[in-house]
């Protein structure tokens, strides 16, 4: 989303909201940077920081947010909460998006944005273009902060088995260690310590 943005011309920062203690640490950075407008990825993690932002936001809907916070009580209410002081709200689908103005009744304007990557156009040196993965590759991304919910662990057997059928089939996992006993299982069903 930074390299979209600033390919339009903006200038773009990507703040991890684990690294911020509170609302007021969040406004003293949106004043120093001089910051005009906000995206925040997740109604609960990011929202919980914006309610009441003096900078306009966005809030870009996660599933997590969907299938999880929405039947927690105090969540959901600082996600109803977030989502009635943004601009506009983003989702993935429009399931999703339903589900979450149903549950938290907002009725405020909303875009469908669906999901795609565009891998780099020129590969990287060796011939690769992420995590030693030939050009020309099958790859299929699974975006997501490693945790419970998201726990790709149980498609390694199902990919181990078609990446022999057919060596251009890729699973490749993109986030945060967000829980160490979920990494630790994923990295296990691979056989390995680290994210290869």
């Amino acid at each position: 989303l930074a390299r979209v943005a600033e390919g339009l011309g903006w200038r773009a920062w990507c703040l991890d909201v684990r690294e911020v203690s509170g609302k007021g640490d969040l406004e003293k950075y949106l004043q120093r940077e001089r910051v005009d407008g906000v995206l925040g990825v997740h109604a609960h993690r990011a929202g919980r920081l914006l309610v009441g932002s003096p900078v306009p936001y966005c809030i870009l809907l996660g599933g997590t947010d969907a299938n999880v916070f929405v039947y927690d009580t105090r969540k959901r209410a600082v996600m109803s909460d977030a989502v009635k002081g943004s601009r506009t709200l983003i989702s993935f689908g429009g399931g999703m998006l339903s589900r979450m103005q149903r549950h938290l009744d907002y009725a405020g304007p909303a875009v469908l944005m669906p999901q795609s990557v565009a891998p780099p156009s020129t590969a990287a040196p060796g011939g690769a273009w992420a995590g030693g993965v030939p050009p020309g590759a099958a790859v299929f991304v699974l975006p997501c902060g490693l945790r419970d919910v998201k726990d790709p662990s149980y498609l390694v057997d199902a990919f181990r088995a078609w990446h022999a059928e057919d060596a251009r089939v890729w699973l490749l996992v993109i986030g945060p260690i967000l829980d160490n006993d979920c990494a630790s299982r994923l990295f296990s069903a691979i056989g390995g310590g680290g994210g290869e």
